[in-house]
């Protein structure tokens, strides 16, 4: 009697570990807003900017641990002053990134993630517009609750290495959908 009791709930266990494995992979969408900031040298001196930043995202997880994930980033309208001369900077960019998670009990998890960012940037001053593009590394990482096993709450940072830039960041907090 004891060892059938004692399969028995080794094979539940089994059962119940492979159901809530089955749980943490698929598709997922979601939503950001945070702080963004912007910093870079120009010919007559430092631009610097925080502003609301804005982020869409939808990604694919592959297994309980890792995945895949493409956003659509914008940073905002920064703007300031150097030298009496008003300046202003919009950027915008997608970027595709791996996700490697780390689950921390049923309703927390960390994770870390690297990838690429495709931007385009548009300066203003009061005589002159350019526009560039480019493609830089992205890294970030951040902390998600999980609640009713479909919705989580994020709170992530990721840095941007866009050329030409001393430092371009992003601190979000956002909502996620998994099907």
């Amino acid at each position: 009697m004891t060892r059938k009791l004692v399969m028995a709930t080794l094979v539940l266990a089994c059962a119940a570990t492979f159901a809530r494995a089955d749980e943490k992979h698929g598709l997922f969408i979601g939503g950001a807003a945070g702080y963004g900031s912007q910093e870079l040298s120009i010919s007559t001196g430092n631009f610097q900017d925080n502003t609301t930043a804005w982020k869409g995202f939808v990604g694919y997880r592959l297994m309980r641990f890792i995945g895949f994930e493409a956003a659509y980033v914008d940073f905002g309208n920064a703007s300031d002053t150097i030298s009496g001369t008003d300046f202003s900077l919009k950027t915008t960019g997608e970027t595709a990134e791996v996700v490697g998670t780390i689950p921390l009990g049923s309703f927390l998890e960390i994770y870390g993630k690297a990838g690429y960012l495709w931007w385009n940037a548009k300066g203003d001053d009061s005589t002159n517009t350019d526009t560039t593009t480019g493609n830089d590394p992205v890294y970030g990482a951040g902390a998600k609750i999980i609640f009713a096993k479909k919705m989580g709450l994020r709170l992530e940072y990721e840095q941007f290495d866009i050329k030409d830039t001393k430092k371009v960041y992003l601190v979000s907090a956002g909502f996620e959908w998994r099907f």
